[in-house]
């Protein structure tokens, strides 16, 4: 009885790890999100399909890429374009 206490201990803390690990991701990205769709707007406007677009991406390393591109970049095609 003691061992299944234990296991079952285990694995609450396990999945409790798991869930606060996930939301600080979906954190992170919805933060990452809302940076690009801020400064899209501030510097070229946006349509409501390219903030879906910005919204739908689930990919930490192209939001990171677009994000760059503002810096680098001429026009706001290009920058979308780091998200396809």
């Amino acid at each position: 009885m003691e061992g299944i206490n234990q296991g079952l201990q285990q694995g609450l803390e396990k999945g409790l790890e798991q869930g606060l690990e996930k939301g600080l991701v979906q954190g992170k990205l919805r933060e990452k999100q809302e940076v690009l769709i801020k400064l899209l707007e501030l510097k070229f406007g946006l349509k409501e399909e390219e903030r879906q677009l910005i919204y739908s991406l689930e990919e930490i390393a192209k939001l990171d890429s677009a994000l760059e591109a503002i810096v680098l970049e001429g026009n706001k095609e290009a920058i979308l374009e780091k998200l396809r």
